[in-house]
């Protein structure tokens, strides 16, 4: 059972060591970039072949179907406190109405949805789910990741203590979030559960970075 850590930074630094954990269990090498200003988490190498890897995790089940989870696709910057007043004003010309105050989250984590319109959304694109809190949230500033950012999400979902490795052109139609659901083989990342082995390819990938056989010798 996998420990509940409610301060979001703190939690999203225990992900990160267990992606380690079973990055290196599963005979990659792990290198972590120095700073906070790449775009991705890790860079994993086999055989010289490298993978910018992006980890995202959630706790976050839907109320639907089989109570599948729900993992962010974007980045955040740093959020003020909202202003509440101007929060329900911005909401309701959006045409959103929250059922509860906003909760924004840091890290790897996935912040909740408040309204009813993320109901309407569910099972959108052909498994993904949109939240508009999320939505919310770019509107605000957050960016979207693209293959010119990271070629691997690394998905975590706590409770289950489980792993999805996405390939990023897998999620380029999710704007906001995935719908993952371990119960059901027919969830379109359902195949990439635990699918370590897409980092780990015969030949190297079109955008792979391929270290100089010099330094593989």
């Amino acid at each position: 059972m996998s420990p509940l850590i409610r301060h979001p930074k703190k939690r999203g630094e225990w992900v990160e060591m267990q992606f380690m954990a079973r990055a290196a269990a599963h005979g990659f090498t792990v290198s972590k970039p120095w700073g906070d200003s790449a775009r991705y988490d890790f860079a994993i190498e086999h055989n010289g072949v490298f993978h910018r890897v992006q980890v995202k995790s959630t706790s976050y089940q839907s109320a639907k179907g089989r109570k599948a989870y729900l993992a962010n696709t974007i980045s955040r910057p740093p959020q003020r406190k909202p202003n509440m007043t101007q929060a329900l004003r911005t909401s309701a010309s959006e045409g959103l109405v929250p059922t509860r105050e906003p909760k924004v989250s840091e890290g790897h984590g996935f912040s909740r949805a408040v309204t009813r319109e993320s109901r309407k959304s569910a099972l959108a694109a052909g498994g993904n789910e949109v939240d508009p809190q999320i939505e919310k949230i770019r509107a605000d500033g957050s960016v979207p990741y693209t293959a010119a950012d990271i070629d691997f999400f690394a998905f975590y979902i706590i409770p289950e203590d489980l792993w999805y490795i996405v390939p990023i052109a897998e999620v380029t139609r999710a704007r906001y979030a995935v719908y993952l659901n371990p119960h059901e083989r027919k969830n379109k990342y359902f195949r990439f559960m635990e699918a370590w082995h897409l980092l780990r390819p015969s030949a190297p990938p079109k955008n792979a970075v391929v270290a100089p056989a010099a330094a593989r010798a």
